[in-house]
């Protein structure tokens, strides 16, 4: 489980690093009045980025867990129920019906 918390870190930070570049030429791509060429350069340019925003998966930082993580907190939800037990989070009580 470390390698893929490890490895989503690694990924998070590689389109950190040109999530502004890459923005950029996906407005250009999708915007229809600009001329086709430049268009077709920009997409040539977003193929050879390579660090699409929708390879990341939200994991919890503590398990690495990719399902029911909750985004406020960035863990999973079993890892919340443990720690919320605990009293690590301020605010947080159990609910009952």
């Amino acid at each position: 489980m470390v390698s893929s918390i490890e490895r989503d870190r690694k990924l998070r930070s590689k389109y950190a690093k040109k999530e502004a570049l890459y923005r950029e030429c996906k407005s250009i791509y999708q915007n229809r009045y600009l001329p086709s060429q430049l268009r077709e350069l920009a997409r040539e340019q977003l193929v050879r980025l390579g660090a699409s925003p929708v390879k990341i998966v939200n994991r919890c930082v503590a398990t690495g867990r990719s399902g029911g993580v909750l985004r406020n907190f960035k863990v999973s939800r079993l890892e919340f129920k443990r720690e919320a037990a605990k009293g690590h989070y301020l605010g947080v009580k159990k609910g009952s019906w």
